[in-house]
């Protein structure tokens, strides 16, 4: 169970690094994406970046309504999974410990 915790920790951690700001220059990031995606001539104003943390998203928004998705779409559905099946692991441990204390 615990080396399942310590694996658990990979993608949460990573999720992590793309929301917290301080990790990166979102502004720059959000630039190298926008020149990425298409035709762009560097004129529409740069509006922000919407973050949350649950789930793991970070947003660029642009004044043409462009709008830009920083956090690969595979990280939400694995931090679920992984803490979906930690939380079962745990509480199949607490149950196996308590009836293990009765019998």
């Amino acid at each position: 169970m615990a080396l399942f915790g310590v694996v658990s920790l990979w993608p949460i951690g990573f999720g992590l690094l793309n929301v917290v700001p301080w990790f990166k220059d979102e502004h720059e990031t959000c630039f190298v994406y926008r020149r990425q995606g298409g035709a762009w001539d560097g004129e529409d104003e740069f509006v922000g970046v919407d973050r949350t943390f649950v789930p793991f998203s970070v947003v660029c928004r642009w004044g043409d309504g462009y709008r830009q998705q920083l956090v690969v779409d595979w990280l939400n559905p694995t931090v679920a999974v992984i803490v979906g099946l930690f939380g079962a692991a745990l509480l199949t441990a607490v149950i196996s410990a308590v009836a293990r204390r009765r019998g």
